[in-house]
C-alpha cells in the first residue's frame, strides 16, 4: 500500500476522557454518523481512513476509498471548507531523504464534525451574549468557514435581514468571548501540528530534520473582551466557529453548575467568577488535533480582581449581595485550594490558578458513576465508590460494606468486570493456583472511563440511528395519516436524545 512507501502511521493515538484523546468504537460511530448526515458517503469513507492514520496523502486516500482522484477532491473540498479535514504541503521523505518533489499531506479533525451535533444545545447561550449571537453561530455552523459577506448571505437566506455593521458588531463581539475564531488561526495550528507528526514520524525511522520549534503548537488562546471591533472587517478574512468553543461554552455553564451542587451556590458563584477571570474558556473544550497538541494555560488572578470580577455587571454574575465581601472570597478560596484534589492553586506570590484538568475531571468523574448507575442501577454505582475510596477488596467485604446481599454483589461485580469497568485479580494460598485455594480481589479498572464513555457514545449512535428511522418512515407515515404516531416517538425520543448529547460534550 502507499502509505507505507509514503510513511504513513499506522494508527493516530487517542484514548479516553481524561488524556482527552478519543478512540473507542463509540466515539467513531457517532463522528461518521455526523459526516454522513451532511455530506457524503465519500467524505464518510475519507474521514474513516484519516481517523486511524497520523496523516495521508491523495495516493493514500485513492487506495483505501478506491475512488477515482478527483471525486475525492471534491468530497475533501468540502472537509476543509468545514474545518473536518486540513492539509500541508510537505517534501516527499523516501529512506530518509527529503526530495525535491512535494505532495499534499492531509489530517482530520475528527471532534470537528460534531459542530452541528452540538449547536443546538449551544444556542441559547450565545444569544444572551448577543442578540444576534445564535443566528450567526447557526449560520457558521451551515456555511463552515465564511467571510463577513458571505456570512450575511447565508443570513437572508434563513430569513435574518441584518446589515454589515451589526454583523460585524457581533462577529466583534463573539470573538472577544472566544465563540467564533478566525479561520486562519484553526487552520495554522493543525497545519503545524501535522507538519510535527509527518517530520516525527520520519524522524523515528531516519535522522530527518523537521521545522524547527522551540514548543509544541498551541491552540490559540483569546482573553475577554481583547479584540475590538476594529478587527473585524469584510477584508475577506473568513470566520468559523470550531468544536472546541462549543463545548467550551456548555463546560463551563456546567462546571459552575456541578461546583453549586458540590458547595453552594455563592461558592459555585465565586468558581463561576474564577473561570472569567482566568481566561479558563479557552482552555475548556479542549480537544487535541495531534498527541503534541496543548492546552492553553489559565491565567493567575488575585483576590481583588476576583472581587472586582464578583462586582461587575459585565460578567452578569448577579453576584452583588453583601455576602461576596473580601473576607468571604478569600475563605472559598482557601477552601478550594485545601482540598486534596483541588481544583485551585496559590503560587508563592499569594496569585491563584485555577487547575483545569483536575475541575474537568471531577465533574466528569461524577458523569461517569452516572452513566454505571444508569446502566447497572443504584447497587452497582455504589460498589463501584466503594472499590475506588479503598482499593482491591473481596467480593464479601464490598457486600459487606455497601450493606448488600453478597449474592447480588457478586452478580454485579461480575457484571462490571465483563463490561470492563472493574479488573479481578486472582491471589493464590497455595503453590499451584487453584480456585478452591485462592481470593479474588477486585479493583478499578484503569481504562474505566472509556468503557463508560464508550457507553455512553453507541448510546447516542443508537439514538442518532433511531431519529434517522423515524425521518426516513416520515413521508409514509404521514401518507397513511400516521401523523400522532410520529410525534410521539418524537417526543419519546427528543429528551434522551439531547441529554445523550448533553453527556458527550462533559466527556472532552
Amino acid at each position: 500500500m502507499n502509505s507505507v512507501s509514503e510513511g504513513c502511521l499506522p494508527f493516530r493515538p487517542r484514548s479516553a476522557p481524561g488524556s482527552k484523546h478519543m478512540h473507542f468504537s463509540g466515539f467513531k460511530s457517532v463522528v461518521l454518523s455526523c459526516v454522513e448526515e451532511y455530506f457524503d458517503t465519500t467524505a464518510v469513507a475519507i474521514v474513516q481512513y484519516l481517523m486511524e492514520v497520523a496523516f495521508g496523502t491523495l495516493n493514500d486516500l485513492v487506495t483505501a476509498v478506491r475512488l477515482p482522484p478527483d471525486i475525492i477532491k471534491t468530497s475533501m473540498m468540502a472537509l476543509l471548507r468545514h474545518n473536518i479535514a486540513f492539509f500541508v504541503e510537505l517534501p516527499v521523505i523516501r529512506n530518509g531523504h527529503e526530495l525535491s518533489r512535494k505532495h499534499m499531506v492531509y489530517g482530520v479533525f475528527s471532534e470537528q464534525a460534531m459542530v452541528r451535533m452540538f449547536c443546538p444545545i449551544v444556542l441559547p447561550r450565545v444569544s444572551d451574549l448577543d442578540g444576534l449571537g445564535d443566528q450567526l453561530l447557526a449560520a457558521l455552523t451551515l456555511g463552515g468557514s465564511m467571510t463577513a459577506p458571505e456570512i450575511l448571505e447565508v443570513l437572508r437566506t434563513m430569513g435574518v435581514d441584518v446589515g454589515l455593521p451589526r454583523l460585524l458588531e457581533t462577529l466583534s463581539t463573539l470573538l472577544s468571548r472566544g465563540v467564533v475564531q478566525r479561520s486562519s488561526e484553526l487552520r495554522e495550528r493543525c497545519q503545524n501540528l501535522l507538519t510535527s507528526v509527518y517530520y516525527a514520524h520520519h524522524h523515528q525511522s531516519h535522522n530527518v530534520k523537521g521545522p524547527d520549534s522551540t514548543e509544541p503548537p498551541r491552540k490559540h488562546s483569546h482573553g475577554l473582551h481583547s479584540l475590538e471591533s476594529d478587527n473585524v472587517s469584510d477584508s475577506g478574512e473568513s470566520y468559523c466557529v470550531s468544536v472546541e468553543q462549543l463545548i467550551a461554552l456548555f463546560q463551563e455553564e456546567e462546571l459552575a453548575d456541578y461546583v453549586c451542587t458540590v458547595y453552594d451556590r455563592d461558592m459555585g458563584t465565586v468558581f463561576r467568577a474564577a473561570l472569567f477571570i482566568s481566561n479558563s474558556f479557552q482552555a475548556l473544550g479542549f480537544c487535541p488535533f495531534s498527541p503534541a497538541d496543548v492546552r492553553p494555560s489559565t491565567r493567575s488572578f488575585n483576590l481583588e480582581q476576583l472581587h472586582d470580577a464578583l462586582m461587575n455587571a459585565q460578567y452578569s454574575l448577579n453576584a452583588t449581595g453583601s455576602n461576596f465581601t473580601l473576607s468571604f472570597c478569600a475563605s472559598v478560596l482557601k477552601l478550594y485550594v485545601s482540598e486534596p484534589k483541588a481544583m485551585m492553586h496559590m503560587t508563592s506570590d499569594g496569585q491563584y490558578i485555577v487547575d483545569i484538568d483536575a475541575a474537568i475531571e471531577r465533574m466528569q468523574m461524577a458523569v461517569l458513576l452516572r452513566i454505571v448507575a444508569e446502566r447497572h442501577g443504584p447497587m452497582a454505582r455504589r460498589m463501584f465508590n466503594i472499590i475506588r475510596a479503598r482499593g482491591m477488596m473481596e467480593a464479601s467485604v464490598v457486600a459487606a460494606e455497601g450493606i448488600i446481599p453478597r449474592s447480588q454483589a457478586v452478580s454485579l461485580l461480575t457484571t462490571l468486570c465483563t463490561e470492563g469497568y472493574l479488573q479481578i485479580t486472582m491471589l493464590s494460598t497455595s503453590v499451584e493456583p487453584k480456585v478452591e485455594t485462592s481470593y479474588f480481589l477486585y479493583s478499578i479498572n484503569p481504562n474505566f472511563s472509556s468503557v463508560a464513555a464508550n457507553a455512553a457514545f453507541t448510546c447516542l449512535y443508537n439514538m442518532r440511528s433511531k431519529l434517522k428511522q423515524i425521518e426516513e418512515l416520515q413521508f409514509t407515515l404521514l401518507a397513511s395519516n400516521q401523523v400522532q404516531r410520529i410525534n410521539d416517538q418524537i417526543d419519546l425520543i427528543e429528551p434522551i436524545y439531547i441529554k445523550l448529547v448533553e453527556t458527550a460534550m462533559l466527556l472532552f
